[in-house]
């Protein structure tokens, strides 16, 4: 679980910045169906960034250069946002009483785990979380990054369409180097 210290107030880019960079990457129209967010964000019992609901708009359920789903509404890898938010949260409980055994867990410097939300899945089970912890206003979430469900985290400070066109548009391989190689080459493949 991420220290709660390393959860600092930064400002976030427009978080519509990039959002159609990634859109025209993916490469995917017309759409042909349609989102009701009310019904989502209930069933979710939160709200949603509008970066992400506006991919989710223009953009299939796929993956990312071979190896990571955006979790989608309509249904990818582990399933709709909604189930697999369920699963993944019980996951984050289960991780969170792990830690709790650990000799360096101090509960007042540990994030709680109902301000994390998931946002995305690699194939080597990392899983990118928005985090809600500096404000109730879900554009100014950023992403954290728990890899393969282990004790290390990375706070990105980034919204999840900046991350996205970080790692897609702009080839950056900060995050995910190691496991996408050094010949990788973005890409996007719809599974819808």
């Amino acid at each position: 679980m991420p220290k709660a210290s390393n959860f600092r107030k930064v400002i976030v880019p427009n978080p519509g910045e990039y959002v159609q960079e990634v859109i025209d990457f993916c490469g995917f129209s017309p759409v042909f169906w349609s989102l009701d967010w009310k019904v989502v964000e209930q069933a979710l019992g939160h709200r949603l960034p509008s970066d992400y609901m506006r991919l989710c708009d223009a953009i299939p359920p796929g993956k990312f250069s071979g190896f990571f789903w955006l979790l989608h509404p309509l249904g990818s890898r582990g399933g709709s946002l909604v189930s697999a938010e369920k699963d993944l949260r019980d996951v984050l409980r289960e991780l969170t009483e792990i830690y709790r055994d650990e000799e360096e867990w101090n509960e007042e410097e540990w994030i709680d785990p109902g301000t994390l939300f998931p946002c995305f899945q690699t194939d080597n089970g990392d899983v990118g979380y928005w985090a809600s912890t500096d404000s109730e206003d879900p554009d100014k979430w950023t992403v954290v990054i728990n890899w393969a469900g282990g004790l290390d985290w990375d706070v990105t400070e980034l919204t999840l369409s900046a991350l996205l066109h970080r790692h897609i548009i702009e080839g950056s391989d900060y995050l995910f180097s190691s496991a996408l190689g050094d010949n990788w080459v973005a890409s996007f493949t719809s599974y819808f």
